[in-house]
């Protein structure tokens, strides 16, 4: 609901025309006569343009790119309409839902207030917000900024339940939610999953110790000291900005546009409007900070990247995401609400800022970024060693379906004679592995290889004593951190005792799942009237799409449990 991938074949939300700007000589010389790091052969107006460039669109909704060096502005385009109705081209000062980017403000006003003695991010959430329910664990304000703290995701949560509307995204309807929902994935600090209900919370928390409502706060500590004149946090069910942006709704033929209902945003977590030039401003405390300009605590703790109970670190720090893009560090976040999206993407070596924005999901602000980082970046091709050839251990032996816990599902197709993993996911998305030693003893494991993808990131397959395979890898998706994936038996053929009703205490209902015989496939009914078709993914593991959204389903003894990567241990037991 907030977050989206870097590019558009993977999964995003749970997701080009007729203005253009013309970037003045001035800047293209500049940007060619000043980038040590980018490369100046490559960095040409004409190559953007022809990139971005998006002719004969008509009355369709848009998207606006700016792009700065050292926080000066060295391009910006934009093409189609910030209003289709009203015929408003989009521009660098349409005001637009910023989605998750909201969570680099609710950090900084965290840390700011922490700077002040205000509050410490090492207390117990419940030393500010005692209404909320006992989880069985200590979670702390530290947790909640980097999305260790084990909480499901509220948004989703609902989703899934069918019960999100406009009312019940508030944070009092969500704190009467989780008396009865308190379950969380997994203990806080021993893994990273992206929950928007941690940020609902951090936001209650900025207002319970400032005094002022969270939208006050940063209207008085945030933008009215930078000078962005057009931010607002939306705190009501909002259609229209008061310059008439919009967002729209998308017909599948990518032909029409339809003008999307009100929404209301998860304060904290969303909620942010801004337009691309006060995004620039915001832009500027990062850009002093990281050239000694004016070194700032609360930006070095908002660029920390916060470490796991085992000492890996889960790439994420304050309402940024800390990791690699070709093998440049590269800090950056997403977000996508309410038919809106956004990318914002900083090379802090390289002084370069990209920021894309859209009003729909007919363009992919996240393609957009990587083409954009692409042609500006000179990327050193990484040079990996020669295969070694292995004994006892075949490639082909890794061949498979794999899954993590939290529900992501790897492909991996072993080849002998190139010495080469192929890891790839539904959508085909292909990560190339390249092999580089053989490990030793790892532990409990019996053998294991250890290979590098093509970004540099490790991955680890091994065998289990019982002869299980699994692999560890630290990219893969979106969010740079630990998982480990585990090959699932491959599908022969559906049991019957899949069939059956299963009741849930914690959703209060009971479900069916079927197996419908003419299309050979299990049904799972979660409400009345309304099925969800599935597909194996194992002999006892299935795959269905809520919203399209994936969850998975685990069939276990006498129950079987589901949910996706951000809520995902939904137990549900055989009656």
């Amino acid at each position: 609901m907030s977050s989206f991938p870097t590019t558009i074949s993977q999964p995003n939300e749970r997701f080009y025309a007729m203005s253009r700007w013309i970037l003045s000589l001035f800047f293209c010389s500049t940007i060619i006569g000043v980038c040590s790091s980018v490369n100046a052969q490559e960095f040409r107006k004409e190559a953007l343009d022809s990139l971005l460039n998006q002719p004969n669109r008509g009355r369709m909704p848009g998207f606006a790119v700016r792009i700065l060096k050292n926080n000066e502005v060295i391009y910006t385009t934009q093409f189609g309409m910030a209003n289709t109705r009203k015929r408003t081209p989009m521009s660098q000062t349409s005001i637009m839902n910023i989605g998750s980017v909201t969570k680099q403000f609710t950090a900084y006003t965290i840390y700011l207030l922490e700077e002040r003695g205000l509050l410490l991010t090492t207390d117990d959430i419940h030393t500010y917000l005692p209404e909320l329910p006992d989880f069985g664990q200590p979670i702390t304000l530290k947790h909640l900024l980097a999305h260790t703290s084990g909480l499901r995701d509220y948004p989703d949560l609902i989703s899934l339940l069918n019960q999100s509307n406009n009312r019940n995204l508030q944070y009092s309807e969500m704190v009467e939610f989780l008396q009865t929902h308190k379950e969380l994935n997994f203990n806080p600090g021993t893994q990273f999953c992206y929950s928007n209900t941690g940020y609902m919370m951090l936001a209650a928390v900025i207002e319970r110790v400032s005094k002022l409502s969270y939208a006050q706060f940063l209207k008085q500590e945030v933008f009215d000291p930078l000078n962005m004149k057009t931010a607002f946090v939306n705190e009501g069910i909002l259609s229209e900005q008061a310059d008439g942006t919009s967002n729209y709704l998308i017909n599948e033929a990518k032909t029409k546009a339809f003008k999307s209902r009100a929404h209301r945003d998860v304060i904290g977590a969303t909620g942010v409007f801004c337009s691309l030039e006060d995004l620039s401003a915001w832009n500027q405390l990062f850009v002093n900070h990281e050239t000694g300009r004016n070194r700032s605590a609360v930006i070095a703790k908002m660029e920390s990247g916060a470490s796991l109970s085992d000492g890996s670190s889960c790439h994420y720090g304050g309402g940024l995401i800390l990791k690699n893009y070709r093998g440049e560090r590269v800090v950056e976040h997403s977000g996508g609400w309410g038919e809106y999206l956004t990318q914002y993407r900083r090379f802090p070596a390289q002084g370069i800022t990209i920021m894309i924005v859209t009003n729909s999901l007919l363009d992919s602000p996240f393609e957009i970024c990587d083409n954009i980082s692409n042609l500006l970046i000179d990327f050193e091709d990484h040079n990996h060693p020669e295969p070694l050839s292995f004994e006892g251990l075949s490639l082909a032996e890794m061949n498979g379906t794999y899954l993590s816990e939290d529900n992501i599902i790897r492909h991996v197709t072993g080849n002998d004679s190139t010495h080469q993993l192929r890891v790839y996911n539904s959508t085909k998305t292909v990560y190339s592995t390249y092999s580089l030693q053989t490990l030793e003893s790892l532990a409990d494991q019996t053998t294991g290889l250890f290979f590098a993808d093509s970004a540099g990131n490790e991955l680890v397959f091994h065998l289990l004593k019982d002869n299980t395979k699994q692999f560890i890898w630290y990219a893969g998706t979106y969010f740079q951190t630990k998982r480990i994936y585990t090959a699932v038996t491959p599908f022969t053929a559906y049991t019957p005792s899949f069939q059956g009703k299963y009741y849930s205490k914690e959703m209060h209902r009971t479900v069916k799942v079927k197996y419908n015989r003419r299309k050979q496939e299990l049904v799972l009914v979660l409400f009345r009237l309304i099925r969800y078709r599935t597909k194996p993914v194992g002999q006892s593991v299935f795959q269905l799409e809520i919203d399209d959204d994936p969850y998975i389903i685990r069939f276990v003894d006498n129950a079987f449990v589901f949910g996706n990567d951000w809520v995902y241990n939904l137990k549900v037991e055989r009656k």
